[in-house]
């Protein structure tokens, strides 16, 4: 297994990746990728792990700037999840470990993982966010009873001015 940079022949390659594994997510596309680099000037380190010409786990980074001075180095800012997705606890720890070997080269003050997952216990973490899971019905009366009752009050009201869901 070698852990390497992703090169830009393998960019229809990850994104397949993403796609394929429920790990996956919108922020892990190359797309995504390009908007930061372009709209930011962030420098990107996209992570893979590759065996035998196929990829078995992914991990982007970026060297972000802080506001006063010096760097971060974060798994897709500005994303909500994108931290490592691969297919075992080995691969996770081998793209874990190169990536903390990266923040000490590219001498960042931290590096910062957004994942559901906690991967590695001896790493640090923040708990800022939380995510509400909830199934989603065919049937739209279903999915509005689902829903409290003021909250479903301002969702009628968003809708009664246009508000669309597609």
């Amino acid at each position: 297994m070698e852990i390497r940079a992703l090169s830009h022949e393998e960019y229809k390659q990850w994104d397949d990746y993403v796609l394929a594994t429920h790990q996956g997510s919108l922020f892990h596309m190359i797309a995504w990728k390009k908007v930061l680099e372009k709209t930011f000037a962030y420098r990107s380190i996209f992570l893979v792990a590759h065996d035998a010409g196929k990829i078995h786990g992914i991990l982007p980074l970026f060297v972000v700037p802080k506001p006063l001075k010096g760097h971060v180095m974060v798994s897709v800012p500005f994303g909500v999840y994108g931290g490592v997705a691969s297919e075992s606890p080995e691969v996770t720890k081998k793209l874990l470990n190169v990536a903390k070997e990266l923040a000490v080269e590219n001498k960042v003050d931290s590096l910062e993982f957004r994942q559901m997952e906690k991967n590695d216990e001896a790493l640090p973490t923040k708990e800022l966010y939380f995510t509400f899971i909830r199934e989603i019905f065919d049937c739209e009366e279903k999915n509005m009873s689902a829903i409290p009752r003021k909250q479903r009050r301002m969702i009628r009201q968003g809708i009664s001015h246009g508000l669309q869901s597609k």
